[in-house]
């Protein structure tokens, strides 16, 4: 992405460490992490959507304003909370990172 950019939104497809996708149904919450490569926060709890059907594991983050303003690599990852049948949360990915890098603009 480039810095300062709003679009396109985040999606994920969710999938446990089998490749099975997660189902949504029973999800209460979905919250967006971002960190720099260097531990700085970007965004601690942005709420996040389930996109789609629950049952095919895509979530969503629309980027607010100030959320793309930084530059190089970033670590993000999406934390579900469940409640019903199974409760507690899950981060995804499940496994490496998702890596996203800000490029400086050019007509900056």
């Amino acid at each position: 992405m480039t810095k300062g950019d709003l679009l396109p939104s985040i999606q994920a497809t969710l999938k446990y460490l089998d490749g099975t996708l997660v189902d949504l149904t029973d999800a209460t919450t979905v919250v967006f992490h971002l960190k720099q490569e260097n531990g700085d926060v970007v965004i601690s709890a942005g709420t996040a959507y389930v996109n789609s059907s629950a049952g095919a594991g895509i979530v969503q983050y629309d980027w607010q304003e100030g959320d793309t303003e930084v530059e190089g690599v970033c670590y993000a990852e999406f934390v579900v909370t469940f409640n019903g049948g199974t409760s507690g949360e899950l981060t995804f990915p499940a496994k490496g990172d998702f890596e996203i890098r800000f490029r400086k603009r050019l007509d900056t």
